[in-house]
Formats: C-alpha cells, sequence, structure tokens
C-alpha cells in the first residue's frame, strides 16, 4: 500500500497539469452538492478538492499560470457587471447602489480592524475577506501582493462556509427580526402597492393580434407608397411583414414601394387591421401568405424615457419573454419595469421585432465568435493600467494587474452595450472564461497551500472562524440601519439589496423559495453590480494597508 501511495505521489508531483485538471473535475462534481437551500458551489467544491489532493504530494504550480487564468476572470467580471453598473447610477436603483457602496465602507473597516487587532498578516487578511464575503475574486489580489498565498486559501476555505450559511441566516431570520417583519407578509404588502401605483399610470395592453394578406388594387391609395409609409399610416400598430410580387416573396425593406398587384402580408391588432383593409384591397386567404416567421431576438434597451416600452412593443405585435438585468434573467413583473440597459429576450413578427428596435435600442448579434483579440489587447490596457502606481509616503499605491483588468473590464463592458461593433463575447464563451479562470486559480493555489493546512489549522483556527463570523454578519446589521432609517427603504427592498452588496445569490435564492416570491431581484440588481466590483477592490485595498 505504501508503494502505491508513494506511487500516485511521485506521478502526480511529475504531473502537475494532470492533478489541476483532477481537481477541477472532481471539484465541479463536489460542488453540484446541495444541502437545503446551501450549495457548495464549483468553487469552494474545487477548493476542498484541491486542498486534499494536494496531501498526496508537493505541488509547486506556476504563479505565471495562476496569474494569467485570474486577469481572464476579472475582465469578464468586470465586462458583464460594467452595463447594469452605469445604466443603474441613473435609475431608481441609485438607493439600492448607495447600500451596496455603504456595505462596501462596513466591510472595509471591519476587515481592516480584524485584521490590525488579531495581528493577521496581509494574506490571512484577504482570505478572511474573501471567506466571510464569499468574493472568491478576493484570493487573486493576495497573489499580486504577497507570497504567502497559502494562508490566504485556508483563511477562505475555513471561512467561507459560515460566509455563505450564516448569511442565509441573516436574509431569512436575523434582518427580518431586526426589522420587525413577516416576509411573506411585506412582500404581499409591497407587491399591493405596486400593483396600485401600476393602476394609476398603465392602461392594460391589448395583445389579441391577427395575421391577414391583401392584393393591392390599382384604385388603392396604397399604390405607389412605400412599407414605411404604410405603417406610419397605421400608427405603427400594423407591421408589413411579407411582400409577393409576381407569385414570388420579395426582399423588402423600409422604402420598398409596394404596387398594384402586390400581396402583403400584415400583423397587428384586430381593430387596426379591420380598418387597413377598407381601401381597395382584396383579401387572400392561401395558407402561402399567411404563413409568418417568428423571430427571437435579445433587445438592448438605449432609451432613457421607459415607461411605455410594454405598450410599444405590444403594438408591434412582438412579446417580452424575459427581462436580463445584471446578467440574472426576471420577469418584467420581478425586475419592477424596464430600464434603460436591460436586455429583453423578445419574440414577434420579424418586421415588427425590427420596428420595434429601431424606437427603443438595438438588436444584439446571437453569434458564437467571441472578439478574441478585443478582450486580450483590453486586458494588455488593464495590466498597464494596474501597474501604474502613486508614491505615498514610501508606499507605492497601485491597482495591481488584477484590478487593472476589473477595471477595463467594466468600461469594455459598458462601451460595448452602447457601441456593439467590437468586443462581443458571447455568454457561452464569458461563463466558460469566469468559471476556468476563478477556479484554475483556485485549484493552483490550493494545490500549493495543502502542504501547510493542517498547521495553519492546528494554530490558528479558532481566531479565524470567530472574525470570519463578525466579518459576515457585522455589516448586514450596520446595512439594515441605514438603508431603513437614512435611505427609508422598504423591507423588501433592503433585503435584495443586502443580498447583492453581499453578492450572495444562494441567499437571494433562500428568499425567493420561502416567499415564492421574485420582488427580491430588483434592488438585487444594482446592488450585485456594484458589490462584485467593490468587495474585490476592497480586497486591493486590504493588501496595501495590512
Amino acid at each position: 500500500m505504501e508503494q502505491v501511495l508513494a506511487f500516485i505521489s511521485d506521478y502526480l508531483a511529475g504531473h502537475t497539469e494532470l492533478a489541476v485538471f483532477l481537481c477541477l473535475g472532481l471539484g465541479y462534481m463536489a460542488g453540484k452538492i446541495s444541502i437545503g437551500t446551501f450549495r457548495l458551489g464549483a468553487t469552494v467544491g474545487t477548493l476542498l478538492v484541491s486542498l486534499l489532493v494536494g496531501q498526496l504530494a508537493d505541488f509547486s504550480v506556476s504563479d505565471q499560470l495562476k496569474s494569467t487564468f485570474f486577469l481572464l476572470f476579472s475582465f469578464v467580471l468586470g465586462y458583464e457587471s460594467g452595463p447594469a453598473f452605469f445604466a443603474n447610477l441613473r435609475t431608481s436603483g441609485i438607493k439600492s447602489v448607495f447600500v451596496a457602496l455603504f456595505y462596501g465602507v462596513m466591510v472595509f473597516l471591519a476587515v481592516v480592524l480584524l485584521g490590525k487587532v488579531l495581528s493577521f498578516d496581509t494574506a490571512t487578511t484577504a482570505g478572511l475577506l474573501a471567506g466571510a464575503q464569499t468574493q472568491s475574486s478576493v484570493l487573486g489580489v493576495v497573489s499580486q501582493a504577497s507570497d504567502e498565498s497559502a494562508a490566504a486559501t485556508v483563511a477562505f476555505a475555513l471561512t467561507y462556509i459560515f460566509g455563505t450559511a450564516g448569511t442565509i441566516l441573516f436574509m431569512k431570520k436575523i434582518g427580518p427580526a431586526m426589522m420587525g417583519i413577516n416576509l411573506r407578509r411585506a412582500v404581499k404588502e409591497k407587491m399591493d402597492r405596486e400593483k396600485s401605483a401600476a393602476g394609476m399610470k398603465r392602461v392594460m395592453v391589448d395583445t389579441a393580434v391577427q395575421v391577414r394578406a391583401y392584393r393591392v388594387e390599382e384604385a388603392s391609395s396604397y399604390d405607389g407608397q412605400t412599407v414605411e409609409a404604410l405603417e406610419k399610416m397605421n400608427l405603427g400598430q400594423v407591421q408589413i411583414a411579407r411582400l409577393f410580387r409576381d407569385g414570388r416573396e420579395c426582399e423588402m425593406e423600409q422604402d420598398t414601394q409596394v404596387l398594384p398587384g402586390d400581396v402583403i402580408t400584415v400583423v397587428g391588432k384586430v381593430d387596426r387591421i379591420n380598418m387597413f383593409d377598407n381601401d381597395h384591397l382584396t383579401e387572400m386567404t392561401e395558407n402561402e401568405y399567411l404563413q409568418l416567421a417568428i423571430a427571437s431576438a435579445e433587445l438592448i434597451v438605449t432609451a432613457e424615457k421607459t415607461e411605455d416600452i410594454e405598450g410599444l412593443l405590444s403594438s408591434h405585435s412582438v412579446l417580452i419573454r424575459k427581462v436580463i438585468r445584471a446578467g440574472k434573467e426576471m420577469t418584467v413583473e420581478a425586475a419592477g419595469g424596464i430600464k434603460e440597459g436591460d436586455h429583453l429576450l423578445i419574440a414577434g413578427p420579424q418586421a415588427g421585432v425590427k420596428a420595434a428596435a429601431r424606437k427603443i435600442g438595438y438588436l444584439k448579434s446571437t453569434g458564437d465568435q467571441t472578439d478574441v483579440s478585443f478582450f486580450s489587447i483590453a486586458i494588455v490596457l488593464g495590466i498597464i493600467l494596474g501597474s501604474f502606481a502613486i508614491d505615498c509616503q514610501n508606499v507605492a499605491l497601485a491597482l495591481g494587474a488584477s484590478g487593472g483588468a476589473l477595471l477595463m473590464g467594466l468600461f469594455c463592458g459598458y462601451r460595448y452595450h452602447k457601441n456593439p461593433k467590437h468586443g462581443y463575447i458571447s455568454s457561452g464563451a464569458r461563463w466558460l472564461i469566469k468559471s476556468l479562470g476563478l477556479n484554475v486559480f483556485i485549484a493552483a493555489t490550493a494545490l500549493n497551500a495543502a502542504k501547510h493546512l493542517g498547521a495553519a489549522v492546528n494554530w490558528g483556527c479558532i481566531p479565524i472562524l470567530l472574525a470570519g463570523a463578525v466579518l459576515t454578519l457585522l455589516p448586514h446589521v450596520a446595512t439594515i440601519f441605514f438603508a431603513r432609517r437614512a435611505l427609508k427603504m422598504d423591507a423588501v427592498d433592503t433585503l435584495g439589496s443586502l443580498c447583492g452588496s453581499a453578492t450572495c445569490t444562494a441567499a437571494l435564492n433562500a428568499l425567493i423559495e420561502d416567499t415564492e416570491s421574485a420582488s427580491f431581484a430588483a434592488s438585487y440588481s444594482p446592488a450585485y453590480a456594484v458589490g462584485n466590483i467593490l468587495l474585490t477592490l476592497i480586497g486591493i485595498a486590504v493588501s496595501l494597508i495590512i
């Protein structure tokens, strides 16, 4: 048996790349394990597996490998958060942004105080922050600032579980008790208020639509009119979906003229179509004319006035399937309406989809070819940005490569959603880059740190665990008072904002499951966008101060 273990140890030590992929494979499997609403997740699963595999051999994974993968993660993290971050600075989500900023200040003060009082080194403090706040990206900061990343990994492993479970406990029990509310009753009251307000401002949308086809006769006033002119004559509520000439379907643009003998397929509300056919048109009933292609698309909202968007889409016979905000899919009701910067998953006639897009924003490319040149050059610029340092009392203050990549991703993500000509990164590519970028870094760091695990746990386990519990709960307590008393936020928005500020999706899911309502998601999104960036930047600040 000893010979077998010795062989495995020697083989793994000589094939580090095999060990890394073994940790990823087993770690992602372990991450699917759930206990109630608590789920390990791929990152914690990879961490725990890597610490165990690391006991089999003395590994030394390249720092360059870790840094390269973490830079990929940092950039995509910023890229995904950028649109929601900037959009919510100008909308009603500003209160949630203020909550996230205040929460970040409380986290920063608490972690610096704990690090100083307990005499933790930079790496242990960074690991404490990463675990207690469930922000794995902070681990990357210590690799740029310290050679003791093993201590950070151990501290992270010790505090992460309570960081997640403690946040869920706070949102479900402690927070509501502090505010003196019943969660289900608070959600119902909020929904009743929103329905009442909506009834004052909005009218019911008539979604009954028809598809009909007509032949244009010579006496019709439609003779010689363009497609665009015909749609304007009908207040944009009827779309010309197809055009047939001499028995064949023609390519059609907005400036295409309709001629006598043409057959046009139209779609729109029943009452408007009934008015449409009163001008020397002959209705056609053949199936070839009535078949209509339905298009599904992703529409990015750039219009500043968003109150009438649902009605505008309905008038073009276009339905909203989902709203995507800060990377999270939700219904229109759960999102609290449509805001500038939202992505709408829509479906409707191709002509209606295109017409609505021209008035509301633009259709996003759904191709699968990621612009590798764009994000590679952006990361280069981020590394250069992070290398600039400010001399403050003989201390060089710099963002570092990961901080520079994060901020460059924030800017590039925002610019792409405003001008989508360059910089497309498909959703699948984003997920893979972000997931592998972080978890290869975690696996490599944990393999290097595994040999120090026993000594670290025996010596400093209790202080780190207690400090982690304090760092998890204290910022939440302080922020509840700020949100309720200073910002006058209701209980549902307060809890949703806290989940986002702590970037704890597990806590959000727990609230939604308990109340059977997605009302918390509207305030979660802007706070999550800020929290993702801010907690990582706090890690950079901690590495400079402790």
